[in-house]
């Protein structure tokens, strides 16, 4: 079997889709419908028409899935919730290049992105970053790109190495999924947790996340959704040390936002951040049927 073909993602519905987010010039049309070709993916580049013609073609194409890899026009990038409806429907990849080449090679003549005055190389700095372009791509995006100083070929590899990590979710554990592979045996190196408690607590972490993921959290909020998680695995395991499926009774209860103050933060926006969480993750538990309510 060869690589072009290895993937069959066309045919199988529980492959993800992936959506290329990044300026004119970025690489997305270039690497994109190259990685595709290698991978055996049907790639589309949207056209870059009015807003609300582009956006329909958009859920056209979710709703049929009627392509593996999009590749997002720059004006519906820009347009509001389009980057949220693409991590809702699958997995979401900017690209970057330094905006000085990527002006070059979009051929446009009017300026893409914003420039300081104060910084140097155009006004980008030298890993042409600074700019709210960026920004906004790299808060938006799960996976972002920088190919300052890349090759096509250095770019290409990184580009489809990245694809295929993201695309075949069904080849990966939750766990993996979510990024918390090594969570439950970091607790129990470093806390002395329960094994079985920290691989149920870690598992019922990971279904969260990717549920928040599915309804379209932005990168920053699953930052805090992360921070959250791992400073109520500290608190469990270091002040209750659970055993087993108490665990899920611990949180149930509720995990004391005293300690939360004393051990990370006393700011209140960000000891807010953390009562959210933890009583998200607790009506989580109990849609998931991992705790009852009422149950001791």
């Amino acid at each position: 079997m060869t690589e072009q073909h290895s993937l069959k993602a066309s045919l199988n519905p529980s492959v993800q889709m992936i959506f290329l987010a990044g300026p004119p010039g970025s690489g997305k049309t270039s690497l994109g419908s190259r990685a595709c070709q290698v991978l055996g993916l049907r790639f589309l580049s949207l056209p870059d028409g009015p807003p609300e013609e582009t956006r329909a073609a958009l859920a056209a194409v979710i709703r049929e899935r009627s392509a593996d890899v999009v590749e997002l026009p720059w004006s519906l990038q820009l347009t509001e919730g389009v980057l949220r409806e693409a991590r809702k429907a699958g997995r979401l990849i900017g690209l970057w290049a330094h905006p000085d080449d990527m002006q070059a090679r979009s051929g446009r003549a009017e300026p893409l992105l914003t420039p300081s005055p104060i910084l140097q190389r155009g006004g980008f700095g030298s890993r042409g970053t600074r700019c709210p372009e960026f920004r906004r791509i790299d808060r938006g995006c799960e996976v972002t790109l920088l190919l300052v100083r890349k090759s096509f070929d250095d770019a290409l590899f990184k580009l489809k190495e990245t694809i295929r990590q993201l695309v075949r979710p069904d080849a990966r554990t939750q766990v993996e999924q979510a990024g918390l592979q090594h969570w439950a045996k970091g607790w129990q190196d470093e806390y002395r947790a329960d094994r079985v408690a920290a691989e149920l607590l870690a598992e019922a972490m990971a279904r969260y996340v990717l549920e928040r993921k599915a309804e379209g959290a932005s990168v920053r909020t699953l930052n805090g959704v992360y921070d959250d998680l791992s400073a109520m695995a500290y608190l469990l395991f270091n002040y209750e040390r659970p055993r087993g499926r108490r665990v899920f009774d611990l949180v149930y209860e509720g995990l004391s936002a005293f300690d939360y103050r004393r051990k990370f933060s006393d700011s209140p926006g960000v000891v807010a951040r953390y009562k959210r969480t933890t009583r998200d993750f607790t009506r989580f538990l109990i849609r998931a049927g991992l705790k009852q309510r009422g149950e001791s």
